[in-house]
């Protein structure tokens, strides 16, 4: 089943313009980003990546373990207060410490539309996160999973 739901998500990333690589072993996508953002061009990948029922569209912001107890508590704050009030976008936290932003979506509701919007929205969490969450980028460049671009 999940070679029929891969196929189709390269099909969406394919239709929506995006370059992507496809780790058929791991069962997932991972496609890169470049946004531009108040502090400068970042880039991120966010991962596709297709489960027994479920796919999972992420992308890791940083590890929350490098930040001090202080700031960790007024980032996980924020997360929180967000993800009740922003649409579509959901920060989480793995087992590893890690933040991200995820959203998730079952076979059997997979369509075009609504893989379009999971994905972008987890695009928006990352430019968001990166906007108005994150104090700075350079100050914590070591946490983070997410940098600078440094293309011209």
């Amino acid at each position: 089943m999940y070679e029929e739901v891969a196929k189709k998500i390269g099909s969406f990333l394919d239709r929506m313009g995006l370059k992507y690589v496809y780790r058929e072993d791991m069962r997932t996508y991972l496609v890169p980003f470049v946004l531009k953002t108040s502090k400068g061009e970042i880039e991120a990948n966010v991962l596709v990546q297709i489960g027994d029922e479920w796919i999972l569209t992420v992308a890791l912001l940083m590890n929350a373990e490098m930040l001090s107890n202080e700031l960790r508590g007024e980032i996980y704050e924020k997360l929180l207060t967000d993800t009740f009030y922003l649409n579509e976008v959901a920060y989480g936290l793995t087992k590893g410490k890690d933040i991200v932003v995820h959203a998730e979506s079952s076979f059997e509701n997979l369509s075009f539309s609504n893989f379009e919007t999971k994905f972008y929205s987890v695009v928006y969490g990352v430019e968001y996160f990166v906007n108005n969450i994150l104090p700075s980028i350079d100050e914590y460049r070591e946490a983070l999973y997410i940098r600078k671009s440094e293309k011209k």
